[in-house]
């Protein structure tokens, strides 16, 4: 590739634009490294404008290389060029079927007008042959359902949605897009808990052609291999995925794919091999989200939470909960946002925790996600079991729904009592106990409560939601081993914590 980029620069410099044109053209863009693509990046901008908006293929590129890199701006300019190339009165199933696909990969409100274009297109122009759209849905992530674009919208009834969509995929992608919908469907049923319908569909990926096809079946099968322990341990599958993309040369997948073998690692709380992980890291914290690197960002956040580095990982999860939120990438955002009121728990922030929590709860819960909660294991657990006790029915969140992830998180919490182990310690700046292994938030509410305070007058003097304060009660009965108020309080009294 090297020499390539060389040999396409030298034409540049030499001002032979059309041959280096036709050399550009052939480059899949979708297919390179992190670097690589900085470098095509750099050669696609020594051409003159006029040079690449003549050419259909090289404004597709221009298009992904923005989308990639997370300047959606530039990315939006560059779809516009590609509208701008369409002449009145006459069709061009080249330019449209690009213009599609770059607008598939559009930040957008429901996907279902994309299902309309995507049957018009293959109505005027299925018969016609042309090269498929070098388009990855998986943005190189082990993941369909959250990849390009995120489908959570589509996946509400994925199976109808598959049905639509299968027979008109091969016109857009390579290798006849053999197992992208059964990818798809696999890992939604997986988030919404229902793993036999998940194992059955994810059977169609793994022998797909498409490596990055392949990756995401895999990886959906090593996570069911971690809740079911009957199924095929995840080491194996993990080590399968590595020799699959040596074997077809998918290094521009590699650092995802020691992403998700880092994610096995805070599963198991293997630290060593944690640390190992983020000192090869090639991002920084301060790279900021782009679609090539939202993947491992998000698995860095959850090793800072394995590791106790909790101010890391909340600094982290809210840069990117912004980012996911701005590009409606709305597994992304509540994945975020679960694993951040994880984190504001285990610094003593209840009341952000709580809010955090909620936020993603009324997100998922349209789309029947239980998995990316329950997945976070015995510190979920717990936070959502106690939230449940106190939660406002008014809130919107159905009752049924929190047991349903209470019941998946409980489970997965005895399968890996590792997962985020190390939360059990205190990172400097932490909230410390104050006594009786209460935090000091906690004391000020009992103090408030031997003063004669309602739950509501507690609430206004603190600046917190009542739902907040039964909270932290609910916590405080837990720790001091009683069931009410004026419990807790004698019992403060008997411990010194209240005098």
């Amino acid at each position: 590739m090297q020499h390539l980029f060389e040999g396409i620069k030298g034409s540049i410099e030499q001002q032979q634009y059309a041959k280096a044109v036709k050399e550009l053209e052939k480059i899949n863009i979708q297919k390179l490294t992190r670097a690589q693509l900085g470098e095509a990046d750099s050669l696609l901008s020594m051409l003159p404008r006029e040079t690449l908006c003549a050419s259909v293929e090289l404004c597709y590129s221009m298009f992904h290389i923005k989308k990639q890199k997370g300047d959606m701006t530039a990315a939006a300019k560059w779809h516009d060029a590609l509208a701008g190339m369409r002449e009145p009165g006459r069709n061009n199933p080249y330019l449209e079927n690009r213009i599609f696909c770059a607008g598939l990969c559009m930040p957008q409100g429901p996907r279902f007008n994309l299902l309309l274009s995507l049957a018009v297109l293959a109505h005027e122009f299925g018969d016609v042959k042309f090269p498929p759209a070098r388009l990855s849905v998986t943005a190189k992530i082990p993941s369909v359902l959250r990849g390009a674009m995120d489908f959570s919208d589509l996946g509400k009834h994925c199976n109808a949605t598959a049905g639509i969509v299968k027979p008109l995929l091969p016109m857009l992608l390579e290798d006849n897009a053999n197992g992208v919908c059964e990818a798809a469907v696999a890992e939604i049923l997986y988030e919404r808990g229902d793993l036999n319908g998940a194992s059955l569909q994810a059977a169609g990926a793994i022998s797909a052609d498409n490596p990055e096809i392949a990756f995401a079946g895999l990886a959906l099968l090593a996570r069911l291999g971690a809740v079911d322990t009957a199924a095929k341990p995840p080491a194996e599958i993990l080590n399968h995925i590595g020799e699959m993309l040596e074997k077809k040369e998918a290094y521009w997948l590699m650092p995802n794919y020691k992403a998700l073998c880092a994610r096995f690692d805070i599963l198991r709380g293997d630290t060593e091999k944690i640390r190992d992980w983020i000192s090869g890291c090639e991002l920084n914290d301060f790279d900021g989200y782009a679609l090539q690197n939202a993947y491992e960002l998000i698995t860095k956040a959850k090793a800072y939470i394995a590791l106790a580095e909790y101010r890391n990982a909340a600094t982290l999860l809210e840069s990117l909960t912004l980012s996911m939120q701005k590009e409606g990438r709305i597994l992304d955002t509540v994945e975020c946002l679960a694993n951040g009121a994880v984190v504001c728990e285990l610094l003593g922030s209840g009341d952000l925790a709580v809010s955090k929590l909620e936020q993603a709860l009324l997100l998922a819960q349209e789309y029947g996600y239980v998995r990316v909660f329950a997945d976070l294991g015995k510190q979920m657990f717990h936070l959502i079991a106690r939230y449940s006790k106190e939660a406002d029915p008014h809130e919107g969140i159905n009752v049924n729904y929190i047991k349903k992830i209470t019941e998946a998180a409980k489970i997965y919490s005895m399968l890996h009592p590792s997962l985020y182990n190390a939360a059990n310690g205190k990172e400097n700046g932490a909230e410390e106990p104050a006594g009786g292994g209460l935090t000091q938030s906690e004391v000020h509410i009992l103090q408030l409560l031997d003063s004669g305070k309602t739950n509501k007058a507690i609430a206004k003097e603190l600046s917190i939601q009542p739902t907040t304060v039964s909270f932290h009660l609910s916590n405080v009965f837990e720790k001091m081993g009683v069931t009410n108020r004026m419990e807790a309080v004698k019992a403060a009294r008997e411990m010194g914590i209240l005098s």
